[in-house]
């Protein structure tokens, strides 16, 4: 069996095994990054449920005012 000695092919393997490398811990990086994220849409969500919550007072003191309004135009 004869064995290749080539410095430039050894070399090649070497750095297409570290670039190899390098890619997978890139990837591996983004995807803890993206893990430990905090997580937009509950944050989104919670926002609008917060926003909801005082639309409904808000509402809910129109009508108490729109009760009282009418009950000073009847006289009342």
């Amino acid at each position: 069996m004869k064995r290749r000695t080539d410095v430039k092919t050894c070399c090649n393997r070497r750095d297409k095994w570290q670039k190899f490398r390098y890619s997978l811990q890139n990837i591996l990086n983004i995807k803890e990054k993206w893990k430990h994220r905090p997580n937009r849409n509950g944050m989104a969500q919670t926002a609008l449920n917060v926003e909801i919550e005082h639309l409904e007072r808000l509402k809910a003191r129109k009508r108490e005012y729109e009760e009282e309004s009418g009950g000073l135009l009847q006289g009342n």
